[in-house]
């Protein structure tokens, strides 16, 4: 059954939305089913039970708004759309041409799923509605689309910041446990993101394309034993890290050259040489006090922080140095001792700022490659996808072609109240 569903269903240029500027949005990683191209990652599998209702899922997100580092969420229009078998519907043994009046069906009455998006904050505004859809053959099912528009909390891996890559992930669950229904992804319809209505286009980069992750969990309240099954969609940003590097690695690195000037000041004035160094050093405390109030209070250090540490230990080792050589009592021994101090600190500042900058390219900015690869894949996918249809439609047209059969809408292209495929919210 599983499979009469994939080959049912399919995605036609009717049902794709489109922005208000009239383009065509970007379609992003789903399943290619003919393709044999799945990314799903599954943590927790559970035993196969043919009673269970598979209910697939597709969501797009229809437009994303600002993502908050502090907060650590980020606010969404999101389209989930959700699709399961209904045999109590079936047009089996009557006329497959007839219509039905779906406005005389009471949705209530049928099983359903009962799909929510777990990860919102507050009270987010919902509009939902639901159709009926028929394949070829007769069988009957309900189409539930859920149009949703709040704010989504997501947990932020801040290990890289500012050359971080965030995952925003829309994690859809039921009510009901897994022992009831089979949540997956829709297997023909993709996944997809519209790049054209991202609102913090200044500040991120959005990637094309999206993965999904199906596992279980254990219910928090109830019995530990009963699971509900989630199905987490996610897209990725790269956060744009020009601002930081030229605003805060750069001033950060040039008053720290300046502790170099400290030294033309003769070594018998430690005053004159604290002075200096000592007015450096709130500089970096200033730099460091502004980067926590833009970060949330995580436990762990990023990039930027461990370079103002590092600079504000550099500044550190300065001031101790003055204190030290004012204390010498041979004016010759104070000079060589000044000069060989000031050659290794000169090769350990340059050192640390060479370090730093081949350790973000070579582990910071890695995940941004491997982003920038999944979508050359998936651009690469989306073509070979394209040409497979073309090669169905003209093969179709000679008559050697088979198809799986057609699956239509009860009312064709009914829309839910409004008038709209993806109606405002009032």
């Amino acid at each position: 059954m599983a499979l009469q569903t994939a080959r049912l269903f399919g995605m036609s240029s009717e049902s794709s939305p489109y922005t208000a500027s009239g383009s065509q949005p970007t379609y992003t990683a789903g399943i290619f089913a003919s393709l044999g191209a799945s990314i799903v990652a599954v943590e927790a599998h559970a035993e196969p039970d043919h009673d269970r209702v598979t209910v697939e899922v597709c969501v797009i997100f229809l437009k994303l708004g600002e993502i908050d580092t502090l907060k650590e969420q980020f606010s969404a229009d999101v389209l989930v759309k959700a699709k399961w078998r209904e045999p109590e519907l079936d047009r089996k043994g009557k006329n497959k041409d007839e219509l039905i009046d779906e406005d005389e069906i009471d949705f209530e009455k049928y099983w359903n799923p009962k799909l929510f998006v777990e990860n919102t904050v507050g009270d987010p505004k919902e509009v939902r509605w639901r159709t009926l859809a028929f394949s070829s053959e007769g069988d009957a099912f309900i189409c539930e689309n859920q149009r949703l528009k709040g704010t989504f909390v997501e947990n932020l891996e801040l290990n890289d910041f500012p050359f971080d890559v965030q995952d925003l992930t829309v994690t859809v669950t039921s009510e009901r446990p897994a022992s009831e229904l089979n949540l997956i992804e829709d297997r023909m319809e993709l996944h997809r993101v519209y790049k054209q209505s991202f609102i913090d286009e200044q500040e991120w980069s959005l990637y094309k394309h999206l993965e999904s992750e199906s596992k279980f969990l254990a219910e928090p309240h109830g019995d530990p034993s009963v699971k509900r099954v989630l199905l987490s969609v996610k897209c990725r940003a790269a956060r744009r890290p020009w601002f930081f590097v030229w605003n805060i690695f750069l001033v950060t690195f040039l008053f720290c050259s300046l502790s170099f000037a400290t030294f033309s000041v003769e070594y018998n004035l430690p005053q004159n040489r604290l002075q200096l160094s000592f007015t450096l050093v709130l500089t970096a405390v200033a730099f460091k006090f502004v980067i926590n109030q833009s970060l949330p209070r995580v436990s762990y250090l990023t990039y930027l922080d461990k370079y103002l540490l590092g600079s504000m230990c550099q500044l550190a080792i300065v001031c101790a140095w003055h204190s030290i050589v004012a204390k010498i009592d041979s004016k010759h021994d104070a000079k060589v001792a000044e000069l060989v101090f000031l050659t290794a600190l000169a090769v350990i500042y340059i050192g640390f700022n060479a370090g730093i900058c081949f350790h973000i390219y070579a582990f910071a900015c890695k995940r941004r490659r491997i982003m920038k690869q999944k979508d050359r894949e998936y651009m690469e996918s989306v073509a070979r996808h394209q040409l497979s249809k073309q090669y169905s439609s003209s093969s179709a047209s000679g008559g050697h072609a088979i198809h799986p059969p057609d699956i239509t809408a009860n009312s064709h292209n009914r829309t839910p109240p409004g008038g709209a495929k993806h109606p405002s919210f009032v």
